[in-house]
């Protein structure tokens, strides 16, 4: 498996973070798609961009099996009512899904709303931690 495009795409709204092979520790924000294999990434504390080669490239997400405990925390919250109405164990069940089995199901089978908030808060929904093409957060 390789890292795509059409997997960073639905992060980009969302300012996605990415750590580039080559440059020590530095991490970046996804700026956007030059063409099909360069990425532009803005250096954090520097206003100067610069391109990179795709597959030096590992986006940080946070891994599915921490989403349970992460939403709990924001449930409830006026400033996340995405999480309120998109992770309500109601709304799941009408989808035959629980918070607990989101790591389970594919990007596809996720219901749209919900997809959105795990993309939004950098969750794995691709599984590019488990292929070693994204690193985790925590």
């Amino acid at each position: 498996m390789q890292l795509t495009i059409e997997k960073i795409e639905p992060y980009l709204p969302y300012g996605l973070m990415c750590k580039a092979q080559g440059e020590g520790n530095a991490l970046f924000e996804f700026q956007g798609v030059s063409d099909c294999t360069w990425i532009d990434l803005h250096e954090i504390g520097r206003t100067v961009n610069e391109q990179f080669d795709i597959e030096d490239v590992y986006p940080i997400l946070k891994p599915m099996d921490e989403a349970e405990d992460y939403f709990e925390k924001l449930y409830g919250c006026l400033e996340h009512q995405d999480v309120t109405d998109y992770m309500d164990a109601d709304f799941l069940s009408e989808h035959n899904l629980e918070i607990s089995e989101l790591q389970y199901w594919e990007a596809e089978h996720i219901p749209y709303g919900t997809l959105k908030v795990l993309l939004k808060h950098h969750f794995d929904v691709f599984g590019l931690i488990v292929e070693k093409l994204a690193v985790s957060c925590t």
